[in-house]
C-alpha cells in the first residue's frame, strides 16, 4: 500500500477513535498491522485503539519492538513513548509507566518563564484593586450568555463542560481563543497611551459594547439559539476583570482537582507543544503556584457568579453536582446531562477518551500509585495539598 494511502487510512481512524466508534477505526487498522514489520504511526494508532479491546499487552510488545529498531525523530519517539506509559498504566505497571512518561517528556524541551506569569500578575494585583475597579467602566450589553470554565488543564473542565453540552439549551464551544484576540488588540485598536492592563482605565462602555459583540458572535458561530455558551481556554483565568468589564453578566466556573493528580496527569499527557511546563515535575509545581495566584486574585474584586466545582465531588455525586452546574445557569433540569458519554458530539481537547467513558472514580488519588516517583513534587506543593485534603468532599 501506498504511503499517501496509509496516512490517509491513518487519519480516518484517528477520527473515528475520536469519535468513539471504536469497532469501524479497529476494522481499518487490522490490514495495516498484518505485515512482518508495521511503522510506527500504525503501531501508534494500535496502541490508541488496543485499551478498547483489552489488547494492551500485545501493542505494548509491538511499541517496545517499534522503539528498538527504527530511528525515530524526537517527537515521534515522544509520542510512542506517552503510549506506552499509557498502556503500562493500564496494566497497572507503574514503575515502568512512570520510567515511559520520564523519557517522553525529557525526549522534548521544555520552555518555561515562570517569571513572565509573576510579573503579569502582579501587574493585575496591582491595578484590580477592589475599589479601582468599581471605577472602570462596565458594557451596557449584559448578555447572560457566556459561562466561563476556567481551571489547570486536567482539573475537570472538558468533563464539566461535556457534561453541560448535553442539556439542550447549553452549547459547548471548547477552547475559544476569542478572549486572548480581542486583550491583545486593544492597545492598538483604540490608540491607547498605556498597554493592558492600565489601558483598562481609557475604555468607555460604548469600547466594551463593540468587544462584547464581538466576543458573542463567535461565541455563537456554532449555535445561535442556545441559551448558554460554555468557553474552556484555560488562560481566561487571568482576564475574569477584563471579562466582567466587558461581559458583566457572564458566569464563572472554577474546576479543581487535587494538585497532584492534576499535575501527574499533565505529566502522563501528550500536550504537543502546548503546556510546555508539564514536560517537568518541577515546572508543574511552580505553574500550579502560579495558576492559584491567577484565580485567588480575583477573589473580592469581580461580582460575576461564581461556582467552584471539585472533581472528586463530580465523580462521587454525579447528580448533585451536575444539578448545581444546571441551576446555576438558570435553566431546568434535564436527565440527559447524566449521560454525557453518550454524546456524539466532537470533543477537540486531550480528554476527548474519557469523556466517552462513564463517570469513574479510579483517576481518585490516582497519584498515589506513583508515590514513590514523586517526591519533589509532594514536597513543592505540600502546603496546597494539605488545604485542599482538609476541604470536604
Amino acid at each position: 500500500m501506498k504511503a499517501e494511502q496509509i496516512a490517509k487510512d491513518l487519519n480516518e481512524i484517528a477520527r473515528l477513535e475520536i469519535s468513539g466508534r471504536y469497532d469501524e477505526a479497529m476494522s481499518m487498522l487490522r490490514p495495516l498491522l498484518d505485515t512482518q514489520t508495521p511503522g510506527p504511526y500504525i503501531v501508534e494508532a494500535y496502541a490508541v485503539l488496543s485499551t478498547h479491546f483489552n489488547e494492551q499487552e500485545k501493542a505494548l510488545g509491538l511499541l517496545q519492538k517499534t522503539l528498538r529498531h527504527f530511528s525515530l525523530n524526537p517527537p515521534l519517539q515522544s509520542r510512542l513513548q506517552f503510549q506506552a506509559g499509557n498502556l503500562c498504566d493500564s496494566l497497572q505497571e507503574y514503575g515502568e509507566a512512570f520510567s515511559h512518561y520520564q523519557f517522553a517528556n525529557d525526549a522534548l524541551p521544555a520552555q518555561f518563564n515562570p517569571a513572565a506569569y509573576e510579573v503579569m500578575i502582579q501587574a493585575q494585583k496591582k491595578f484590580f484593586t477592589q475599589s479601582s475597579f468599581a471605577e472602570l467602566a462596565r458594557a451596557e450589553l449584559r448578555s447572560e450568555l457566556p459561562v466561563f470554565i476556567v481551571g489547570m488543564p486536567r482539573s475537570g473542565t472538558s468533563l464539566t463542560e461535556q457534561i453541560m453540552d448535553r442539556h439542550s439549551r447549553i452549547h459547548g464551544a471548547g477552547e475559544l481563543n476569542a478572549m486572548n484576540e480581542i486583550i491583545a488588540s486593544l492597545q492598538q485598536r483604540w490608540s491607547l497611551a498605556t498597554s493592558y492592563p492600565e489601558c483598562l482605565n481609557d475604555l468607555t462602555s460604548s469600547q466594551l459594547n463593540e468587544h462584547a459583540e464581538q466576543y458573542l458572535a463567535i461565541a455563537r458561530k456554532d449555535d445561535t439559539r442556545a441559551a448558554c455558551i460554555t468557553d474552556k481556554m484555560p488562560s481566561n483565568c487571568a482576564h475574569l476583570g477584563f471579562i466582567e468589564m466587558m461581559l458583566p453578566s457572564a458566569r464563572v466556573i472554577h474546576c479543581r482537582r487535587h494538585p497532584v493528580d492534576t499535575c501527574l496527569s499533565c505529566y502522563f499527557q501528550n500536550f504537543a507543544n502546548a503546556h510546555q511546563y508539564s514536560r517537568r515535575l518541577d515546572y508543574l509545581a511552580k505553574m500550579y503556584r502560579l495558576y492559584l495566584d491567577m484565580v485567588n486574585m480575583w477573589d473580592g474584586v469581580i461580582t460575576m457568579p461564581t461556582l467552584e466545582v471539585r472533581y472528586e465531588d463530580m465523580v462521587s455525586n454525579q447528580e448533585v453536582v451536575t444539578r448545581k452546574l444546571i441551576e446555576f445557569c438558570g435553566l431546568d433540569w434535564e436527565d440527559q446531562c447524566l449521560s454525557f458519554n453518550e454524546s456524539e458530539r466532537y470533543v477537540n481537547t486531550c480528554s476527548y477518551n474519557q469523556v466517552r467513558k462513564p463517570m469513574y472514580t479510579s483517576s481518585v488519588h490516582r497519584w498515589k500509585n506513583y508515590e514513590k516517583h514523586v517526591g519533589p513534587l509532594l514536597a513543592e506543593l505540600d502546603d496546597i495539598i494539605e488545604e485542599y485534603d482538609s476541604l470536604q468532599y
